[in-house]
């Protein structure tokens, strides 16, 4: 786990050297590599309880799995139309999809970017859990 969250704060990092789609699409894409390790862990636990007939404990890890899962639904619903709008970019096609101009997408970034580094220097990744 402290590796993948060394691996968003570099993602983090390289973001500002990036254009902003691509640095919103690469933090998406470590949150959902953090969740995926969640649900892994949490699918595992319940398996192991279920096996050792604690099932108040296995009912109660379904519900957190099922908050990862819900997560990683949402990360990749809100990743999907950026991805539409980095495909439309590609081609030179003079589509918006976000409703923001390229400008205001990175300001946009910009100011996501300062706020995410206040939160980091206070001990916490960029989705709010302790940094291990």
């Amino acid at each position: 786990m402290q590796g993948l969250v060394a691996e968003g704060e570099e993602t983090i990092t390289q973001g500002a050297q990036k254009e902003p789609l691509a640095a919103d699409l690469a933090l998406i894409a470590a949150a959902q590599r953090v969740e995926h390790y969640e649900i892994s862990a949490y699918g595992t636990a319940r398996t192991l309880a279920r096996q050792l007939g604690q099932m108040d404990c296995a009912r109660l890890l379904s519900h957190t799995l099922g908050e990862e899962e819900s997560t990683d639904f949402l990360l990749t619903a809100i990743s999907d139309p950026l991805i539409q709008q980095a495909a439309l970019d590609d081609v030179g096609a003079n589509v918006n999809l976000g409703g923001m101009s390229r400008g205001e997408r990175a300001q946009s970034a910009r100011s996501r970017q300062s706020s995410d580094s206040g939160r980091s220097n206070s001990g916490k990744s960029d989705s709010g859990r302790e940094a291990a």
